[in-house]
Parts: structure tokens; sequence; C-alpha cells
């Protein structure tokens, strides 16, 4: 079992990212996941790393770490020129660059995943990732300002721009499943940047901005499925004003009237309607927007179950959500 490392582009000697590169991403996962950088040191050390056993200068193959046999495969290319997205595919192995093996149900071609958006070539896009041995969530920001900024978003004049995906080990309902492997993502066919903002937090019902999917192997239940918080819907439900808390009788507001208390819960895998488990460090807030959205990534302390821990306050078009640092459950 383990507990994440955060790597953030403002830690001394960070790997900086332009948009749209290739060679600039594969060198951030590169410095995360296998060599370190300043002071920090990979999850994971010597032969379990992550490994990226292809690449060929527009795209590679991420290939996770740890001690377990099954070691998935994310194959990351096609790297949108201004930004926005890369194309991905996941798969149980990989005999090079463009041969999958197993390649896994319920992703298919033009599939992407979020990068971080700037408006100048020359700006760099900020990061935040989450990683254990196993698992990763990745985060990008936006750009359109300065070529190194301090700020995950540098607008935030109607919310933040956000683009995050997960993929790796989900902690199962089943302890004994081995086979328990996803990647999270947003479906969609445009380009838009800020339509890679809801896979953590839109639910399916908001059809008008596509949607996310959450696709793997899941034990005996192979294909795509959903990904859903029980309470998706004060989640996601649109504030009166950008920022504010939503007014609707069925959101709970924060901070809560009887103990000022801020109520967390996490966020299960559906598949068939049948609960498969749920993504490790991953808390959705019960209450709607109880942070505002400001361009920054508000860092709070843990209480009760949580002290000890950092947890990470995340704002998207569709809600928000959070990571905390402590022990995740999974390697």
């Amino acid at each position: 079992m383990a507990s994440p490392t955060v790597y953030k582009w403002t830690d001394p000697g960070a790997p900086q990212m332009l948009r749209g590169s290739s060679v600039d991403m594969q060198a951030v996962f590169q410095a995360i996941l296998i060599d370190g950088y300043g002071s920090q040191t990979p999850p994971v050390a010597g032969l379990n790393k992550w490994t990226i056993p292809f690449s060929d200068g527009t795209g590679f193959v991420l290939k996770q770490g740890g001690t377990q046999a099954r070691k998935v495969c994310m194959k990351l290319d096609g790297f949108y020129s201004t930004g926005v997205y890369a194309e991905m595919e996941c798969a149980v192995d990989y005999t090079d660059l463009n041969t999958p093996q197993n390649l896994w149900a319920g992703t298919a071609e033009y599939d992407r995943v979020g990068i971080g958006y700037s408006n100048n070539a020359t700006y760099n896009i900020p990061w935040i990732i989450f990683a254990t041995e196993r698992s990763i969530f990745c985060q990008f920001g936006y750009n359109n300002e300065f070529t190194d900024t301090v700020r995950f978003d540098t607008v935030a004049a109607t919310t933040m721009y956000n683009h995050h995906w997960f993929f790796g080990d989900y902690i199962p309902e089943d302890v004994s499943l081995t086979v328990n492997q996803c990647v999270s993502f947003s479906n969609y066919s445009s380009s838009g940047s800020s339509q890679y903002c809801e896979s953590l937090t839109y639910s399916n019902s908001y059809s008008g901005y596509g949607k996310k999917r959450c696709s793997g192997q899941p034990g005996n239940i192979t294909g795509e499925f959903r990904c859903d918080p029980f309470f998706s819907r004060p989640v996601s439900r649109a504030a009166v004003s950008v920022g504010s808390l939503s007014t609707s009788a069925d959101s709970p507001r924060y901070p809560n009237l009887v103990n000022g208390g801020l109520y967390l819960d996490d966020v299960k895998i559906l598949s068939e309607r049948t609960i498969m488990g749920k993504f490790p460090g991953l808390l959705f807030p019960l209450q709607s927007r109880p942070f505002p959205i400001n361009g920054i990534v508000h860092e709070i302390d843990g209480t009760g179950v949580y002290t000890g821990e950092t947890i990470y306050v995340f704002g998207t078009t569709g809600g928000q959500y959070m990571l905390r640092d402590g022990e995740w459950g999974v390697d």
C-alpha cells in the first residue's frame, strides 16, 4: 500500500512543458516516474519503476511499475498543436509503439485526454501529478499570460481550466481482484479547451458536454463503464453565478450550518449498475463549490479520518473534486 507523491510544475528543477509537445510531455513523465528531478524522487525505486518502453518523438507508451506481474500500458500520441489534448489508447501490453496486445474494451480510435492550454507557443503549461507505483492522477492548467506562472489557471474568469484524467489501479470492491486497472477520461470529438475539464466532475446526464468514460478490464465485467459519484447531482449542478454556492434546495451548502463541516465522499466506479470499487484518493464534496474558483489549487489540512493529510481542491466547469495525499489503499 502506498501514499502518493505530489509533483508540481513549480517544484525546483521540475521539467516544463510547452503546449502540444510530445517531447516535453514525455520528459515530464520521465522525470516524475523514472528519473526524479530536484529533490523529488520517483514514487517507486529500482526495478519496480514505471517505464517508457517505446517512443519515437511523436508519441510514447507509459507502463506501470510495482512488483505485480501485470503492468498495463497507456499510449499517448497525436498531440494537438495548440495543446488541449493528446490521443490515447490503453492495452495490457505493447510489442512496439504501434502494436498493442489486448487493447482495452471501451477505448477507441481518437479517444483523448486533456493536456492543458496556452495561447502562446512559448508559454509553459502548469501541471500537477499525483503518482504511486501503479496509479496516476494528471491535472493540466491554463496559461495565457507569462512564460512561467505560479497560478494553475491565469484566467479563471468563468471556471478553472483544469484538464484531468486517471490511469492505473483502482481499489476493487472484491479485494482479491488483481485485474483492476482503468482509465478515466472525457470522450469528445471536439478540440475545445473547456471540454476536457469534466472527466471526474460531470455526470453522464450532461449530454451536451459529451460523457466521461472509464474503460478497462474490471474483473469479470469487461468493457466501457461509468464512473459517477453517488451525489453527482448536487456536485455537478451549476451555481447561480460563477464561483458562488448553488441556492437549489437539493444542494447542501458549505459551511454546514449545524457544525460548519465540509462533507466528503469517495468516488465509486460503476459497471452495469454494479459497484466495482472506487478511485484511490479521490473525494467529492457533497456541498456545491465549497471553495472559490480563483486560479489556484487550494490546499487544506485534513481533519478527522484525514488528520495529517493535505487535501488539494481542484475546480472545474462541472464542480469541484479533491485529492488527498494520505494512504490510498493501492500500490
